[in-house]
């Protein structure tokens, strides 16, 4: 777990501006002054959506200093559980008129009067995939469109039913979005080639927009609304967005691992070199989409084209990733954080071949799999499932810092995933997801998907079918001289599991009369992290507003930490206040919880029974009763995963959430409270 690692020093200096400026901006603002005859507290809100599969919880700041960090006197706020902020569409809620400090966290506002905003996001939780967003997303406004923006939103009404394909492309003009096509929009302005048209490069990959699709349109566009009215060009968009974003993830993670002394996101420095991989791509946009030369349909790729490997430029990929290396020294350098350690570790990453081929991969995977999901007119509901797929390359460790059966893994694997030899991807895939879930849309997904990577995995391993392919294209597939014992070797280690798989079923948590199982109660967590770190979790729900079924609100939280290794790292007794989130859909099984500064996921996966809950799993101040049922939790600490479970019995099926009889006021009452003590 290691709540104290660079992200935690992150939130925690986040929350620290937050007590001090709230929702707007810091107090060197001018928002307590007339100025030119505005009048006092003349805040512009900026409304829009972060779309990476809508990202959750995350940060959205106005970058006024241009260093792709949120800094002390820079306004922010957080996007909502369904990935907006200043206005959710769907509600009708506007968050900036909110008199609750619950819904006051997703307005962004500005005292800017004039001239352009530049918008980012970060952190958070990718509603389609449940994995912890790693990247940074950019894109930019003037101050007069985003004040006319919320007015012309809110004047549309909140979404209606039926067809909603007119409503939502009025929408899409009346808000900013934020994804990785924005961003690359964002950086081709900053590299000065504004004038490139994204339709005809977009095209060349073998995305296919229509004719009359401009820069504006695809940087605007909300794709999965887009593509659940069935509009054209949405799936296209989605597939564009989804791999070039999974190109940036495959590359910024490498270097990311290299740079993990540093403290990304303080000392001046960006809070991912994410934006570096972006700026770079952008910069070598026009030739990267000129030397792809993919032969396509009129919608998607044609399948014969997905055997030759050579489709796309590694050389080029391996440029930008040298590329965004070169920027990044350059911020290390005026920084004055350029160690030598650290820059040999970066330097090591130039020209690497193996990254440069995952991020091959990922343009491959994406258009073979749009084909086979087009093909059977599935794309707007597998869209999670698409998006997680696509995932799965960067899901491990850095390849670049890979041991050789792990990396001969990943790469066996991502190079399956390109090849019409996959066919059982798409098939076994979509078909027990289907099963499994009855959907009306792609985020109201009532399965653990974060753990559909390892599920992969184990398919792959356990699959006589696939390790057979694999060796028989041996030569094809990048792995020249590796024997099949090797690959299978490999292959099983990744798995890390044997060949038992099942994809993880979330529990449904609802109560029968129709209100909120979470308001008014609290849920006691405890475990084990890597056999030395043990931790403890009691949070304290209440309402956000007079409905009576609440999908969000706000929090008390106490935390106990102890590392047995380290205690310097340990956490007693702390007190923190924050807010919940329902994601996703009415089951209310999947929650997004951000306390100053952690964000966490969680997932309701079911019960387990005392006896089956091993020693070495339990804190020892907290044994569980053999014969007495616990609910058991997957959650997402930052970028750390654990399943824990419930301090308290599970009774008739309440998961161990129990009634709330007062709120914990202080450290001292936290202290009190939790088992593992101080």
């Amino acid at each position: 777990m290691n709540i104290t690692s660079s992200h935690h020093k992150f939130f925690a200096y986040v929350a620290c501006v937050a007590m001090l400026s709230g929702c707007g901006e810091a107090a060197l603002d001018q928002d307590s002054f007339v100025t030119a005859g505005l009048p006092v507290n003349n805040q512009v809100a900026v409304n829009g959506v972060a779309l990476n599969g809508y990202l959750a919880n995350a940060i959205v700041w106005i970058d006024a200093r241009e260093n792709n960090a949120p800094d002390g006197f820079e306004a922010f706020a957080y996007t909502d559980n369904q990935g907006y902020f200043s206005y959710n569409p769907n509600t009708g809620t506007n968050y900036c008129q909110s008199n609750e400090a619950s819904l006051q966290r997703f307005c962004l506002q500005t005292s800017s009067q004039s001239g352009d905003l530049v918008i980012k996001v970060a952190k958070g939780i990718e509603l389609m995939t449940g994995e912890p967003f790693k990247s940074v997303l950019t894109t930019s406004v003037s101050v007069s469109t985003a004040r006319t923006n919320l007015e012309n939103a809110i004047s549309l009404g909140k979404r209606p039913l039926g067809d909603t394909s007119l409503w939502q492309q009025q929408l899409d003009a009346s808000q900013v979005t934020l994804s990785s096509l924005s961003s690359i929009a964002y950086y081709l302005v900053k590299s000065d080639q504004a004038k490139l048209n994204m339709r005809d490069a977009l095209n060349d990959f073998g995305f296919a927009l229509s004719a009359n699709m401009t820069n504006q349109d695809i940087v605007n566009m909300d794709y999965i609304a887009n593509a659940q009215a069935n509009n054209a060009n949405a799936t296209s968009l989605f597939m564009a967005d989804a791999s070039l974003g999974r190109i940036v993830d495959a590359m910024s993670l490498n270097v990311n691992k290299a740079a993990e002394t540093l403290d990304f996101g303080v000392d001046g420095l960006p809070l991912s070199v994410a934006d570096e991989v972006y700026k770079a791509l952008a910069a070598n946009f026009d030739q990267l989409s000129s030397t792809v030369g993919v032969q396509r349909t009129s919608q998607f790729v044609q399948r014969a084209t997905l055997s030759n490997k050579q489709v796309l430029s590694e050389d080029l990929f391996k440029a930008i990733l040298g590329d965004a290396i070169t920027e990044l020294s350059v911020t290390l350098f005026n920084a004055n954080l350029a160690s030598s350690a650290v820059q040999s570790r970066i330097d090591q990453l130039r020209g690497n071949t193996n990254i440069a081929k995952i991020a091959n991969n990922l343009i491959l995977t994406a258009h073979y799999l749009a084909s086979e999901f087009d093909a059977q007119n599935a794309f707007a509901p597998d869209l999670s499932t698409f998006q997680q797929i696509l995932v799965l390359p960067t899901l491990s460790q850095p390849v670049a810092y890979a041991d050789e059966e792990v990396l001969l893994s990943i790469m066996s694997i991502s190079e399956l995933l390109t090849s019409p030899q996959g066919d059982w991807v798409y098939t076994l895939l979509a078909g027990q997801i289907t099963n499994l879930n009855s959907r009306d849309n792609a985020y109201d997904v009532q399965f653990d998907l974060s753990s559909l990577g390892n599920d992969i995995r184990q398919i792959v391993a356990s699959n006589p079918i696939v390790i057979a392919a694999l060796a028989a294209n041996n030569n094809d597939s990048g792995n020249d001289g590796v024997d099949a014992g090797l690959l299978q070797t490999g292959l099983s280690t990744l798995a890390n599991g044997g060949p038992d798989i099942s994809i993880t079923p979330l529990a449904t948590i609802v109560n029968a009369n129709g209100t909120s199982p979470w308001v008014g109660k609290r849920l006691s967590l405890s475990g084990v992290q890597d056999n030395s770190e043990q931790g403890q979790i009691i949070t304290y729900f209440t309402q956000a507003s007079d409905t009576a079924v609440s999908a969000s609100g706000e929090l008390v939280m106490c935390v106990s930490y102890k590392n047995l290794a380290d205690a310097t790292d340990d956490i007693q007794a702390k007190r923190f206040v924050g807010t919940w989130s329902v994601l996703g859909g009415a089951s209310q099984n999947k929650m997004s919880l951000v306390a100053e500064g952690f964000t966490i996921q969680m997932n309701v996966l079911g019960e387990t029974s005392g006896r089956a809950i091993l020693t070495e799993e339990q804190i020892t101040s907290l044994p569980r009763n053999p014969n007495e049922a616990y609910g058991k939790f997957g959650f997402t600490l930052n970028d750390n995963k654990a399943t824990w479970h419930s301090d308290d019995p599970s009774v008739n099926g309440d998961f161990g959430v129990k009634i709330a009889q007062s709120l914990p006021q202080s450290d001292q009452a936290c202290k009190d409270m939790l088992g593992l003590g101080a």
